[in-house]
This record gives structure tokens, C-alpha cells and sequence, in this order.
């Protein structure tokens, strides 16, 4: 009796592993269509709508209205999320704090409490170092008060990918945008890719090639079969990015994130 190809779910992970060990750390959905359905059909996704930022720093932002609208509030917009902020020089802090507003369980991740002196002569920070940090030190001290859990600490990788993975949680996280898009296959985006995401971080023009690029991002979902996160990032027209945990992990751990995250709690029509 002749073998035939492997089929149903085993022969499906078989091939993806296959296929993973020769991708590139970043994989846009257009780019691997095919991949894209399969991952689909063996798991479903959280269905966490992909939001585009509107402007250079609203990034963040858009992250917190991902989530939000994940959870069946629908009727909330950016305008009213920046209204609500106030300020243009967004922290990770300030997103927590946003996430509160809407009553959300919040456990915040750094590795610093309040602003990092060692960032005031970095191009990404110093515009607005001074200012920002008597407003991020007044966020951190009334977090208890507000209900932002701190935990003074990293994510481990494999502590991060467990909470991916689970399906009560989603994250919100800041990397260095330089290094999680290295690697990008060319899909709808094509060559402007990389100056469209900088341009969305503000910062088109004002750095070096090894300078810092805060961005963050929404991670849905973690495979472990590729060893890769499901990524929604606001500054792509992809829907969803499949990033491998070793480029996460640099991105997530580059000088500048202070390896900020968020986890809040998913279920699907929270608010509906």
C-alpha cells in the first residue's frame, strides 16, 4: 500500500513545523495565506477586531480600543479614547490606567516603576522627559488606588506565552518596532512598509539605524507548534502578524520598553 500525504489536524501541524523552521521571524497574513488558514481551522482566533492608529502616537491607543471593542463595547471611538488620556506622550502606564476606565482588570508588568532617568538623552524620550515624568510618577502612585495591579518584574517567554495561549487573556505590549518588524515577508504592504510603520511611530527622520522605536501592540493568540504570537499591530494594514518568540522576545527586551505588558481579561461580549 502506497502513503499518501499526512491529513487531519496531525499532518497539518506536521507540515507547519516543517514549514516554520524556514520562515522569517515576521510572516504578514497575505504573505502566508495558506499558513493563515490552517492555523484557523485548527484553533480559532480570539476575534480581536484589527484597529489602524490614526495618528504618529496614537499607537497605543488603538491598542486599548482593540481590546475593548473585543470585549463588545462597540460604540467607543479613538476620539474619545485620546479625550479621555489627555496627553500625546503615551506611557504604559497611562494605557493602564486608560484600560481601568472601563472597569477592566489590569496586571501591569515593568521592570521600572515609574519614568526611567536612564532614557532622558534618548531621541524617542527626551522631547518630553521632564513633563512626562511628573505625570507617569502621579500614575504609578494612585495605581493601587484605581485598581492597576504593578508587578515590579518581567514576563518570563514561556510565562508570556502561556498567557497568550490561554483563552481568558489578552496583551498589550511594548517593543522596539526595528527589531519585531526584521524579517517581514513583502505582502500588501510592499517596499513602504517600513517607512509607513516608523512614520506611525513618529519618528521617520529623527533616528539612526540602531536607535529605539517604542510601538505597541496587541498580542492575541501564541502557537506552540511554530513557536510563534499572533500579533495585532496598529501600524499595519495586516489584519494579523506571526511573529516568532525569539524576535518577541528581543523586540519586548530591547533598551527603552523597560519590558512593559499588560494582561487584561478576554470574554467574548463582556459589555454586550
Amino acid at each position: 500500500m502506497a502513503r499518501g500525504s499526512d491529513t487531519g489536524e496531525e499532518g497539518m501541524l506536521a507540515e507547519r513545523r516543517r514549514r516554520s523552521r524556514d520562515e522569517p521571524a515576521t510572516m504578514t497574513a497575505s504573505a502566508s495565506a495558506k499558513v493563515h488558514q490552517e492555523r484557523g481551522a485548527l484553533r480559532p482566533r480570539k476575534p480581536v477586531p484589527h484597529v489602524r492608529q490614526a495618528f504618529n502616537w496614537d499607537c497605543g491607543i488603538a491598542c486599548v480600543l482593540m481590546i475593548v471593542r473585543s470585549l463588545g463595547l462597540k460604540h467607543v471611538d479613538l476620539r474619545y479614547l485620546r479625550d479621555v488620556c489627555g496627553t500625546t506622550s503615551i506611557w504604559t502606564i497611562d494605557l493602564a490606567h486608560l484600560l481601568r476606565h472601563f472597569d477592566l482588570r489590569v496586571k501591569f508588568y515593568t521592570v521600572t516603576l515609574g519614568a526611567n532617568p536612564a532614557y532622558a538623552d534618548e531621541k524617542f524620550y527626551k522631547e518630553h522627559m521632564h513633563e512626562d515624568e511628573v505625570r507617569v510618577q502621579r500614575l504609578f502612585s494612585l495605581a493601587g488606588e484605581v485598581g492597576v495591579e504593578v508587578n515590579h518584574r518581567s514576563l518570563r517567554l514561556d510565562e508570556l506565552a502561556e498567557v497568550c495561549a490561554s483563552p481568558q487573556h489578552l496583551v498589550l505590549i511594548l517593543v522596539d518596532k526595528r527589531v519585531l518588524q526584521q524579517g517581514s515577508l513583502p505582502g500588501s504592504e510592499g517596499k513602504g512598509a517600513t517607512a509607513t510603520s516608523l512614520l506611525c511611530c513618529g519618528m521617520l527622520g529623527n533616528l539612526g539605524n540602531s536607535d529605539y522605536v517604542g510601538h505597541y501592540v496587541v498580542l492575541s493568540d501564541y502557537d506552540s507548534a511554530t513557536r510563534e504570537f499572533w500579533v495585532k499591530d496598529p501600524a499595519s494594514r495586516e489584519p494579523t502578524k506571526f511573529v516568532k518568540d525569539t524576535t518577541l522576545e528581543k523586540a519586548r527586551k530591547s533598551f527603552g520598553t523597560d519590558e512593559d505588558l499588560i494582561v487584561v481579561p478576554f470574554a467574548e461580549g463582556l459589555w454586550s
